[in-house]
């Protein structure tokens, strides 16, 4: 059973479906359906001092299907108006202990607090474009003038706190490969910093160690890349070599890669 009822907000005028487990056109089920050619399917204005919508024991699905012309799927705006702090366009927070509501352990599994995924259809094919499954685009319209103003496009942090008894690996990022396929032709790469910008940056990563960094590369397993191991003592002479400028807390330095490494020694 269900009813349908026009709704006058103001100036917004709202057709609402409201179905109990009532199945509707498409094989699909809704609570609440709402069926207008607006500008706004759902409008919430106000101040929601706790929630302005609330899911209790359940999840909040949003499917949008048959998206042909449009250019977001979903959009979310935000206009801030921030002088001082920090203000979030989307909030996301996973709570693995919420209150005590759940077991005080876990053995495996794990938690996303943001999973984004970018599935190709077995019958689909891809000639071109671009696609990535998270991006993050810093655009300045303005003006920037400030010394200790940070902009980045993606920011990854690990907080402090807690008790860190023993773990397997702590990182702020992570990169993993699950690609079973041969590509064909083409390149790949695990991390790839390109500047297609005109403007010279003064390097491409930065390592701000605070004298607790232990090592700059950890490589493990890597044969392909890293040559056997040579003992004792002897004499290294090079040809066919460039040096790759490094800053070392302001000073330059160079690290050489050569083409022709030839080794003598007792």
């Amino acid at each position: 059973m269900g009813w349908r009822e026009q709704v006058h907000i103001g100036e917004l005028t709202c057709d609402v479906l409201i179905f109990s487990d009532q199945t509707i056109p498409g094989n699909r089920t809704a609570v609440i359906a709402i069926e207008k050619d607006a500008a706004f399917g759902i409008s919430l204005t106000g101040a929601y001092t706790t929630n302005g919508i609330k899911v209790n024991q359940g999840s909040l699905k949003v499917h949008l299907h048959d998206q042909i012309a449009q250019t977001y799927n979903a959009e979310f705006k935000y206009d801030a108006q921030n002088v001082t702090g920090y203000q979030y366009g989307i909030d996301t927070t996973s709570e693995i202990e919420p209150g005590g509501k759940v077991p005080a352990s876990r053995t495996a599994g794990g938690m996303r607090g943001v999973h984004s995924m970018i599935r190709v259809g077995s019958a689909f094919t891809l000639t071109g474009g671009s696609d990535a499954a998270i991006y993050g685009n810093f655009t300045n319209l303005g003006i920037i003038n400030g010394g200790n103003l940070e902009v980045t496009a993606g920011y990854f942090v690990i907080g402090a706190g807690g008790t860190w008894t023993e773990v397997g690996d702590v990182c702020g990022i992570h990169v993993d490969s699950l690609l079973a396929a041969s590509i064909g032709q083409g390149s790949s790469w695990m991390v790839n910093i390109t500047n297609n910008g005109t403007t010279t940056w003064d390097a491409a990563i930065r390592v701000y160690a605070k004298d607790a960094i232990t090592n700059f590369l950890k490589i493990d397993t890597a044969s392909g890349m890293v040559g056997g191991n040579v003992s004792g003592g002897g004499t290294v002479s090079i040809s066919n070599y460039k040096l790759i400028k490094i800053d070392i807390d302001g000073t330059t330095h160079y690290m050489i890669a050569a083409q022709t490494i030839a080794f003598t020694g007792s």
